[in-house]
């Protein structure tokens, strides 16, 4: 599940899947700022989006604010894609339960 930023983290593009999973509309999605949809830590999301601009991206956990109210847990990774797009990978964590 991908979604595309500029590097301030508002959204350019999501894939149908990414979108589906933050209970969204991909058309609605644009425009919107990707950090608003974690629930908590935006600190953690904010310091990764930084490091990642400068070429230094670090993978990290976090939990994220559906559309709907829902909350879930996901791996983040965060890459540049070109010049000044942020491109980050989405990967759901089953928790047991």
């Amino acid at each position: 599940m991908t979604v595309y930023t500029d590097w301030s983290g508002r959204i350019r593009e999501v894939s149908r899947e990414a979108a589906a999973y933050l209970e969204v509309s991909a058309k609605t999605a644009v425009g919107r700022e990707f950090p608003l949809f974690f629930a908590a830590d935006r600190l953690t999301v904010v310091t990764a989006m930084h490091a990642t601009t400068g070429g230094f991206g670090t993978p990290f956990t976090a939990v994220l604010l559906t559309g709907k109210g829902r909350k879930r847990k996901v791996r983040v990774e965060i890459d540049r894609h070109g010049t000044d797009v942020l491109e980050w990978i989405l990967h759901p964590l089953v928790t047991s339960g």
